[in-house]
């Protein structure tokens, strides 16, 4: 037995193999060669699926109502991404090139970014106020959604 360094490219994911030539097990002149199966663990707050990048990111209700910008982890580091006026939940941000690096080949995958709208809790009696001020005049162009 005997240690073996192994290179792994950038963009690897379970299930490739390598192999190593003469680090396996003796034969009768030569050495045979060594296979090792690559096997990726999971990331609690990314989900890779091929090279593209999906994570969940929670938006505040009045973000997601007016639109905005919201700081997001990037696998290269946080990055500033648009929210459109109107995110509904479970709408799907898009980010070109900032996934996983494509194996053996030049450039990246995407980066998906859904999000989850958070609806705020222990309102004050002002905002409450304010959102049934909201909510009637809604009401009262007829638009009630």
């Amino acid at each position: 037995k005997r240690e073996v360094s192994v290179s792994i490219p950038p963009g690897s994911d379970s299930g490739q193999t390598f192999r190593i030539r003469g680090a396996g097990e003796k034969g009768k002149e030569l050495n045979g060669d060594l296979y090792v199966v690559l096997n990726v663990q999971e990331h609690p707050v990314y989900e890779r699926r091929g090279d593209d990048v999906f994570l969940e990111r929670e938006v505040d209700i009045i973000t997601a109502t007016l639109g905005g910008k919201i700081k997001v982890l990037g696998l290269a580091g946080e990055m500033e991404v648009d929210v459109r006026e109107g995110a509904q939940v479970g709408d799907v941000l898009h980010v070109s090139g900032k996934g996983m690096p494509h194996l053996d080949t030049v450039g990246n995958g995407d980066q998906y970014i859904i999000l989850k709208i958070v609806i705020p809790t222990g309102l004050t009696s002002e905002e409450k106020r304010l959102l049934t001020d909201f909510q009637q005049i809604r009401r009262d162009s007829g638009r009630s959604e």
